[in-house]
This record gives C-alpha cells, structure tokens and sequence, in this order.
C-alpha cells in the first residue's frame, strides 16, 4: 500500500526528472525531511542522527512504514477512545 505522503514526494520527484531537474540523493532527504510535518519529528530526528548515508528509495521505505504506523496507532487509539465511551 502507497500513502498519500510518500506518494506526492513521488510525483514530485518524477515531475522534476520530466523536465530536466536533477536533485540529487543528499538534497532530495533534507527536503523531504524539512517538508514533514510535526508529527514526524520524531522520524526526522533518526534519519539526521543515522551513522550512514540512506538512499531516496530507503526513505520512502521508511517513510511508509512510519505512516503505517502512525495510522495504526491512531486506530488502536479510536478504538479504545470507543470503547471506553460505550463503558466497556
């Protein structure tokens, strides 16, 4: 499953290689990074503090994972929220 995040950077990416526009690895992380929003800074804060370099594709991996995660936390916690509204 693609997320929405991840699947805008892509379009982007390809967007810029359409008309010429080469962005390099390094330059593509950091604005990807800059681009999140708070509720990633988390994530942001591992991929900086990483010993060794990442590739474009290990971001997208990654980001896709913290999204996925992200929305399954947030499910776990309706649920629950639910639940205790209902007194069970």
């Amino acid at each position: 499953m693609e997320y929405p995040r991840t699947k805008k950077i892509k379009i982007a990416r390809d967007k810029l290689l359409a008309v010429g526009v080469i962005v390099d690895n390094e330059e593509h992380i950091c604005i990807v990074l800059h681009g999140l929003p708070k509720e990633f800074a988390h994530f942001c804060s591992a991929i900086r503090t990483k010993s060794d370099p990442i590739t474009c594709e290990q971001l997208s991996i990654m980001l896709q994972s913290e999204e996925q995660a992200m929305a399954e936390n947030s499910d776990n916690f309706s649920h629950s929220l639910a639940l205790y509204a209902s007194g069970n």
